[in-house]
């Protein structure tokens, strides 16, 4: 291929990239903002992982796209030795405390959080130290059960594993230096076993992240190639986060449910998994029932409750909870909940996930849902859009002093939530729509 070819495909390649990101952008700005999706980047010693870190983040602030690094670590880290698991520990947790700060406090911040050696490089290297027999198998799997907890992966969006043949990995390295002489990781053996120990965690855990894993030799394909895949598999993930997908099932699964308001057994005993599909195409599909687990918020003497109103922004001209007072939180479950930090996909844990998330995203709360069960389900069909929607309601009960919300300024009017007396909620002054009022009658009656 001519210089003047390759020179050609590679601005086709990068007019390609920018006109895809344009218009994700364009259309980022008609959604509120959600989380950013988490990039991992694990691999090998010089098999281009930083080059196609640096190149993806430049693209991706360029064409305005929030984006944070979180960069590697090891070479800051005090502990001198690179053979001692405490390094490794070191290097890790150091990733682990960037990244945490960064999803507690900042998630709706940026749209792209890159990490340079996260979790799944972190037991790579531990399983590198078994195989030299510098950290036993008791220890090792301690490790293991720390960094892929499911707390911090399921909220991993994509894994890259990045390899190269060693001989390949060393020939990068010599070529801008004026010496031969191998290091103490940069050598013909380190970086076979190295290699060998990223695929026997593909193979025993890679299924903690399933279809999030992709896999790239790059000893045969130049950093150009690369940087190219993994701009227009981001640029793919960041659309998919737009389109958003929720779950659903078929209207048939709720032929028990002959009551407007019915026991959750009736959805949990039919169904054994939701399905997923683009809510604009969901919305207008007239069997698609979508599952809305939402959280009635009060003390734990049920006394007080948590009352809201949304913005009009927020909300579709024909919403019910249009101009109304609400006395519950929550939303749509969303494909992402299926990899819980649970760790499991059943009807419950994905329901649990979906309003554990959503009461951090809406209310700043952080309350497990896992250990709870939905008092029962709405299913009001006085309207189509209604019908189209059934309600999991759970009682989540906070002591008065943890009580407090941080209500999002994007979806809620400004004065946020309010924590009102129940016995003030009967006096009229409050507009409540269907699913609030009936929340009100059976779950906060008097007595």
């Amino acid at each position: 291929m001519s210089s003047t070819t390759a020179l050609d495909k590679r601005t086709e390649s990068i007019l390609e990239l920018e006109r895809l990101a344009e218009d994700i952008i364009s259309r980022k700005k008609s959604v509120l903002p959600r989380r950013p999706i988490v990039i991992e980047f694990c691999g090998s010693p010089k098999a281009g992982k930083s080059s196609c870190i640096s190149s993806l983040a430049m693209f991706l602030r360029r064409n305005e796209f929030r984006t944070i690094v979180i960069s590697e670590r090891g070479a800051v880290c005090p502990i001198r030795n690179k053979f001692d698991p405490s390094f490794n520990v070191w290097a890790g947790c150091s990733g682990l405390v960037q990244f945490s700060e960064i999803i507690a406090n900042h998630s709706k911040y940026y749209d792209v959080v890159i990490m340079d050696r996260g979790f799944f490089d972190a037991i790579c290297w531990f399983r590198w130290q078994k195989r030299l027999h510098k950290l036993n198998e008791k220890h090792y799997n301690k490790f293991v059960d720390f960094f892929l907890s499911p707390r911090w992966i399921s909220k991993v969006s994509v894994l890259y594993v990045v390899k190269a043949a060693p001989v390949i990995s060393l020939e990068r390295e010599h070529a801008t230096l004026l010496t031969k002489k191998r290091g103490s990781i940069m050598n013909e053996e380190v970086l076979a076993n190295f290699n060998v120990a990223i695929d026997e965690c593909l193979r025993d855990h890679g299924v903690h992240f399933g279809k999030k894993i992709r896999s790239i030799d790059t000893s045969k394909i130049s950093q150009d190639v690369v940087s190219y895949t993994v701009t227009k598999d981001i640029l793919e993930s960041l659309n998919g986060l737009i389109v958003e997908k929720i779950a659903y099932f078929n209207a048939n699964a709720l032929s028990k449910a002959t009551d407007e308001v019915f026991d959750p057994s009736v959805i949990f005993s039919e169904l054994r998994q939701f399905s997923f599909g683009a809510r604009e195409h969901i919305e207008v599909d007239g069997y698609a029932v979508q599952p809305i687990p939402v959280a009635v918020i009060t003390d734990t003497e049920s006394k007080r409750v948590v009352v809201a109103k949304k913005l009009q922004s927020a909300t579709s001209a024909n919403s019910p909870e249009r101009r109304r007072d609400l006395i519950y939180f929550g939303g749509h479950i969303r494909e992402e909940d299926v990899w819980s930090e649970y760790g499991t996909r059943s009807i419950a844990d994905v329901s649990a996930a979906a309003l554990t998330r959503e009461l951090k995203e809406e209310l700043d709360i952080d309350f497990d849902v896992a250990e709870l069960q939905p008092k029962f389900c709405i299913w009001n069909r006085d309207n189509e859009r209604s019908a189209k929607h059934v309600a999991l309601v759970y009682h989540v009960k906070i002591d008065r002093p943890s009580l407090r919300v941080a209500t999002d300024r994007q979806e809620f009017a400004e004065k946020g939530a309010r924590v009102i007396e129940v016995d003030d909620l009967r006096n009229g002054r409050y507009n409540f729509e269907a699913w609030s009022q009936l929340i009100l009658d059976r779950l906060l009656a008097p007595g």
